[in-house]
């Protein structure tokens, strides 16, 4: 229970207040969360929440599709570690939100305490954008204008152009040589690196048509992503770029 004072008025203190014990099946998680956590993480607030209890609200909406449920716009992960350790009910905080607000609330506290995939972040910041404006995005979010307008320009980015189509395989031979001005590579990086890799990769994947071969299909990735960052830190040359 919270104890209000008499005096206290919630619209002229700018806090709103519908608290809500919910059982956990009316939660649903949204499609735009961009916030990404390891494992070792996911582990510490497991035992955090296992220790001291959960005492942080889910910030939720009336979910737009589904009567009577709710859609998560913070506290995804608070949910998942719920459903996880068998708990039946979670305490939320209701906010009648529509689609701009949500996502933007979302974006909010994922950069107020959060570590977003920065690819995810992009495209829900530009989903904003566009159901508002580039000032009104920018509003509450930890950043500078530039800053949002370079993921504004990762999310809108038509990386088909970047790509270049590989030679036609040799039909007459079931394991094709690659051109002598081809080279193979492997690379080492670590699990956080390798997973934004693969972001970007199913975002290329989603915008034009790869090879059916894994390997030249990763290496065209690889090239729209270095062609990307030639073309921005060459002032828009992409011709040479030098440290």
């Amino acid at each position: 229970m919270i104890a209000l004072p008499t005096d206290f008025d919630p619209t002229a203190e700018n806090i709103l207040l519908d608290y809500k014990v919910v059982p956990l099946e009316q939660i649903h998680p949204n499609p735009w969360n961009p916030n990404q956590m390891t494992d070792a993480e996911e582990n510490a607030l497991a035992e955090s929440m296992e220790k001291y209890g959960d005492f942080d609200p889910i910030l939720v909406r009336p979910h737009p599709d589904l009567e009577g449920a709710f859609q998560i716009i913070d506290g995804e992960h608070r949910w998942k570690t719920r459903v996880a350790d068998g708990k039946k009910f979670a305490l939320v905080n209701i906010r009648h939100s529509n689609d701009q607000e949500a996502q933007h609330l979302t974006g909010i506290t994922i950069l107020d305490r959060g570590t977003p995939d920065k690819l995810k972040l992009a495209q829900l910041l530009a989903e904003v954008e566009a159901m508002s404006s580039i000032e009104e995005t920018l509003d509450g979010l930890p950043m500078a204008k530039n800053e949002l307008e370079e993921l504004l320009a990762l999310a809108k980015h038509d990386w088909r152009s970047d790509l270049e189509t590989p030679p036609a395989a040799d039909k007459t031979s079931p394991e094709t040589t690659p051109p002598s001005d081809w080279e193979t590579f492997t690379v080492t990086m670590t699990k956080e690196a390798h997973r934004a890799y693969l972001d970007a990769f199913e975002v290329i994947k989603q915008q034009t048509e790869l090879d059916p071969k894994p390997n030249i299909a990763h290496g065209q990735v690889l090239e729209a992503l270095s062609a990307d960052f030639l073309v921005t830190n060459s002032g828009g040359e992409g011709k040479k770029w030098t440290h």
